[in-house]
Parts: C-alpha cells; sequence; structure tokens
C-alpha cells in the first residue's frame, strides 16, 4: 500500500468535487447538472468555500507529513490546532 493513502484519496474527492462545484456557482450553470439537480448558486458557493477550507489544511497535514519543508502560515484562517489535527488522524501506524 502506497504511504499516506487515507489523506490522498480525501484530498482526490475534494479536489474533484471542487471542479465539480464551481461551475454551479453561476446562476445560468445551477441547473445544468442532473447530478446536482436543486442545489442552488448559494449552495454552491458554500460549498466550494467548505472545501476550500479543509483542502487548505489537508494539503498542509499533507506536507507535514511527507516531512517536506513548508511555508509559515500567514492566513488567518488557516488554523494549525486543525492542520495538527489532521496529521494525527492521518499519520500512518508501523
Amino acid at each position: 500500500m502506497r504511504k499516506f493513502e487515507k489523506i490522498r484519496q480525501e484530498i482526490k474527492k475534494l479536489s474533484e468535487d471542487q471542479k465539480v462545484f464551481k461551475p454551479l456557482r453561476k446562476p445560468s450553470n445551477a441547473y445544468s447538472s442532473e447530478k446536482m439537480a436543486g442545489l442552488t448558486p448559494y449552495g454552491a458557493f458554500s460549498l466550494v468555500l467548505k472545501n476550500k477550507y479543509e483542502l487548505r489544511h489537508l494539503f498542509q497535514a499533507y506536507a507535514i507529513l511527507k516531512g517536506v519543508g513548508r511555508q509559515p502560515v500567514t492566513k488567518k484562517y488557516i488554523s494549525d490546532a486543525k492542520v495538527q489535527s489532521l496529521v494525527e488522524l492521518y499519520k500512518e501506524v508501523e
């Protein structure tokens, strides 16, 4: 099994969701997708923001798990406590 497969799958799933939800933020595209029938532009906007927040934290946690140096966090909305909890959640047990 590849290392850190669970966090990779989570990042991949959220990234694919972003590709689906982002075009649905426009009112002209909102009801064109059968998969997301009934999703309003505001609902799509909310999902995009939520996924963006989660993805930023997951990418930070993934960098820590891989041991890659990362830039100091300057954004207020990236919580070090949440990143550390994700690191503990996805840490490989040997």
